[in-house]
């Protein structure tokens, strides 16, 4: 309990991104997904989505190359 899980990855098409993520929390009701709003600087939070998963886009960030990341909290 309270042990943290990161899912990280180098892309943003929604099936190795968002599906993975609800696949995730459905097949895993003992872990809930962190909101990073809570944790960062406000400064990032233009890479951030509504639920608090990191994402940047090439074109949006810099040429940062395209990236997600999700955390997870287990109760």
């Amino acid at each position: 309990p309270g042990g943290r899980l990161l899912y990280a990855v180098c892309t943003f098409t929604a099936a190795e991104t968002d599906d993975v993520v609800s696949g995730f929390l459905a097949a895993h009701p003992q872990f809930r997904l962190e909101n990073l709003h809570e944790s960062t600087s406000p400064h990032l939070h233009d890479m951030l989505t509504g639920t608090g998963a990191l994402r940047t886009f090439p074109h949006r960030h810099d040429d940062m190359d395209a990236f997600f990341a999700a955390r997870f909290i287990k109760a």
